[in-house]
């Protein structure tokens, strides 16, 4: 798994599209299981542990994408089940995928930039 705190200059355009909208966050970047682990619930430790530790260091969200086109629909179920929340469907130009964008807000009166 690999994160990254709000703040960066990353070039990544969901990450940038993250930043506009949200303080003191940490980015889901990617995420790669192991064939033979997956289905093990080392997905759902991987993400309940990122976001105690967002927690234990104040952060007001823990944010990902996931792919609509092409789908990804194992993820979608996923993150819905982790207790995610939907926010937008939008089309990355970079990778010229469309994906959704996920929040999990840890603080949701402070997540947001006003």
């Amino acid at each position: 798994m690999l994160t990254l705190p709000s703040g960066l200059d990353y070039a990544s355009l969901n990450y940038r599209w993250f930043s506009e909208r949200y303080t003191n966050f940490v980015y889901v970047d990617r995420v790669v299981i192991a064939a033979h682990a997956r289905g093990q619930g080392v997905g759902r430790q991987l993400y309940e542990r990122a976001i105690a530790d967002c927690r234990a260091h104040g952060r007001s969200a823990f944010l990902a994408e996931v792919n609509t086109d092409p789908p990804n629909p194992g993820s979608m179920a996923f993150h819905d089940a982790m207790g995610f929340r939907r926010l937008e469907e939008r089309y990355n130009t970079a990778s010229e995928k469309t994906v959704m964008m996920f929040a999990y807000e840890l603080n949701p009166a402070g997540a947001t930039k006003s």
